[in-house]
C-alpha cells in the first residue's frame, strides 16, 4: 500500500514567458519516482479562472483527464471540446492540446498519463516558465 498527503507531493506552475494567459498550477501525485513500478502516473490540475494551459503535444504518451471541477474548453487538434465536472477525456500521442478555463472558478482535473509522464516527450508550442516547490 501507498499513502501520501497532497502536502507530500510535488508542485509544479507553469507560466507563460510571453501570454500571462497562460497559468497551471501541477500536483505530482502518483509517479515512478515514488519507489515502485508504475505503468502510469497521476497528476492533478489546476488552471485559474480566464486562465489556460500551453498548447503541447506528448510524443509517446496518452492522457486520460477526468474533470474534477469548473468548466472549460479542451482544443485537440484545433477542434474545441466544451468540459466539465461530467466530462472524460483521452488524448492519443500526437494530439495537440490545450485546455481553456471559461468559467468563474478554478478549472480542475486529474491526469493519467501512461507510459508514465517524462518531460523529454514533451512539445511545447507556447514558451514557458516551470517552477518547483515542494
Amino acid at each position: 500500500m501507498f499513502v501520501k498527503s497532497f502536502s507530500q507531493c510535488q508542485r509544479l506552475r507553469m507560466t507563460g514567458k510571453n501570454d500571462s494567459a497562460i497559468q497551471v498550477d501541477i500536483v505530482e501525485m502518483f509517479r515512478p519516482e515514488d519507489g515502485f513500478d508504475l505503468a502510469f502516473n497521476v497528476a492533478q490540475f489546476c488552471v485559474p479562472a480566464k486562465k489556460r494551459t500551453d498548447k503541447y503535444f506528448l510524443k509517446s504518451i496518452s492522457e486520460t483527464w477526468f474533470i474534477k471541477e469548473g468548466s472549460g474548453v479542451a482544443e485537440i487538434d484545433g477542434k474545441q471540446v466544451p468540459m466539465d465536472k461530467e466530462t472524460v477525456l483521452h488524448i492519443s500521442p500526437g494530439q495537440t492540446r490545450c485546455f481553456i478555463n471559461t468559467g468563474k472558478t478554478p478549472l480542475a482535473y486529474f491526469s493519467v498519463a501512461q507510459p508514465p509522464f517524462r518531460p523529454d516527450d514533451v512539445e511545447s508550442l507556447d514558451e514557458t516558465d516551470v517552477q518547483i516547490s515542494s
